[in-house]
């Protein structure tokens, strides 16, 4: 969101406000609200409710949920029908799981 911001000032000399920074957050919309479910559960493991690793597993779960149904919906809204939807959503969850297990070969 902070980059949004930092490139609307750029482009128009001003911080967004009122109508464009309502418009921001709705195009952003998708982005955050993956965070949402991560945060949630790494807040219940600091709450000891869970284990950070159980907390983290299902986090990268949720993770790959996201990219599936932020994929579904951006080919459905692109006009591609269901199949396309779907085929983006599963293009979008394979993608993330293939960056998940580098990140993790890596050692990261």
């Amino acid at each position: 969101m902070h980059a949004d911001q930092q490139a609307h000032r750029t482009v128009h000399g001003h911080v967004a406000t009122g109508h464009e920074l309502r418009r921001m957050l709705y195009v952003s919309s998708p982005l955050l609200s993956c965070a949402v479910g991560p945060a949630v559960l790494i807040g219940l493991a600091a709450l000891d409710v869970l284990s950070l690793d159980s907390a983290l597993l299902a986090a990268a779960g949720v993770a790959v949920v996201s990219l599936f149904l932020w994929g579904c919906l951006g080919g459905l809204r692109m006009g591609g029908g269901v199949l396309a939807g779907v085929v983006a959503g599963l293009a979008d969850a394979v993608i993330g799981v293939a960056v998940a297990l580098v990140k993790a070969a890596a050692g990261h």
